[in-house]
């Protein structure tokens, strides 16, 4: 949740910004929970599964977007309004800042062509495989690219409000097991799709 909380704190979110957060992950969760606590406006969710989708909403997204059904670019004009200006056109949404929890190539590739003038987008997921974008389109954006590695001082800002609102948090977890099933947790845990976040209780 700290990582998740450095990630919201690295693109510098401003009171009443519209948020789109690719990967419904815990960081993306983390992150979900991080841009609230900053006051943004409206945060839209996207991914590809359909109950990490129904966890986000949960968690307090706004809106969902599985990017296997539908067309990202189109769908956030309509959550977020056309950011579309003379300098910079085609479809354009208002979309003040992206947040790439996913590590998919085609992220930072779907910003680069939907982002509106002065947008952010921040890095806070693992890109195994170079990413290529197109920096003569993105020139005219003005895009704000950051990056986020960590968590130098969140683990002390995330702390209280674990504490506060432990009940949004509680839904993150996926799987809790006992101490003496160890050895499960870490295999269901480095399976991909098998679970989101699993704890190992020490009772």
């Amino acid at each position: 949740m700290a990582v998740a909380y450095h990630a919201v704190n690295r693109t510098n979110p401003k009171a009443g910004d519209k948020v789109v957060i690719f990967g419904a992950g815990p960081i993306g969760l983390g992150a979900v929970l991080g841009y609230r606590r900053r006051g943004v406006s409206h945060i839209v969710v996207v991914d590809i599964i359909p109950s990490r989708l129904e966890k986000a909403l949960e968690v307090g997204a706004d809106a969902v977007i599985n990017s296997a059904e539908e067309d990202v670019a189109a769908r956030l004009v309509e959550l977020h309004g056309d950011g579309a200006t003379m300098m910079v056109r085609g479809t354009r949404s208002g979309t003040d800042i992206f947040l790439d929890a996913a590590g998919a190539p085609v992220v930072p590739q779907t910003v680069a062509g939907v982002a509106k003038s002065g947008a952010v987008l921040g890095i806070v997921a693992v890109h195994k495989k170079p990413v290529e974008l197109d920096f003569g389109s993105i020139l005219t954006t003005e895009l704000t690219i950051v990056f986020a590695m960590g968590y130098p001082t969140e683990i002390f800002e995330v702390t209280d409000d674990i504490i506060e609102n432990w009940r949004k948090y509680a839904l993150i977890i996926s799987d809790v097991l006992p101490f003496d099933r160890a050895l499960e947790a870490l295999e269901l845990a480095q399976t991909p799709g098998a679970a989101d976040k699993v704890v190992v209780r020490f009772d």
